[in-house]
């Protein structure tokens, strides 16, 4: 049995790229942009999602892969050191220094998959969680129109896994 859900896609930006003053941005809008995206498996997703999304030879893109974490590369993309995609999870917290605006019709797919042909009551409840966070979170931010948060908060710290949104299961 699979659980199927989309969840928008959003660029980080420097507050400073000319892009940080629409609304939401085009593929088409980003082909000249320099992107920057871990070396860890998200990273190489990554790289693969923005290649086939920019439709563009090899050699015309411009994606570089660093040995950072997420973290590091959200420093590199507010410094004005290129741009990187997000998931709504970045978005939701905002960060100093960095802008998100959401990529038109761009989505990521996400599902779950279960040998037995039917899931097991809790991952079933879990992914029903997950489905509705995501869709609570675009309503809010089609009402907000993306516009900067006011309120900037830095990163919940669990004193089990350090860091929020150090996993690997993350967008990048």
């Amino acid at each position: 049995m699979t659980h199927l859900w989309n969840e928008p896609v959003y660029l980080a930006m420097a507050e400073s790229d000319p892009l940080a003053d629409r609304k939401a941005v085009r593929w088409c809008d980003l082909r000249n942009h320099h992107f920057v995206v871990t070396d860890l498996p998200t990273g190489d997703f990554a790289k693969a999602y923005l290649e086939r999304q920019l439709m563009a030879p090899r050699d015309a893109l411009r994606i570089e892969q660093l040995s950072v974490t997420r973290e590091s590369l959200m420093q590199i993309v507010a410094h004005g050191g290129g741009v990187t995609i997000a998931g709504s999870a970045h978005v939701r917290f905002g960060l100093s220094g960095i802008t998100f605006r959401l990529i038109e019709d761009a989505m990521l797919r996400y599902g779950a998959v279960h040998p037995s042909g039917s899931l097991p009551r809790d991952l079933e409840r879990l992914l029903t969680l997950a489905k509705s966070l995501s869709e609570r979170d675009q309503a809010w931010f089609t009402r907000q129109r993306l516009i900067r948060p006011e309120h900037r908060r830095g990163p919940r710290v669990d004193r089990l896994r350090g860091a929020r949104g150090r996993t690997l299961d993350r967008l990048q």
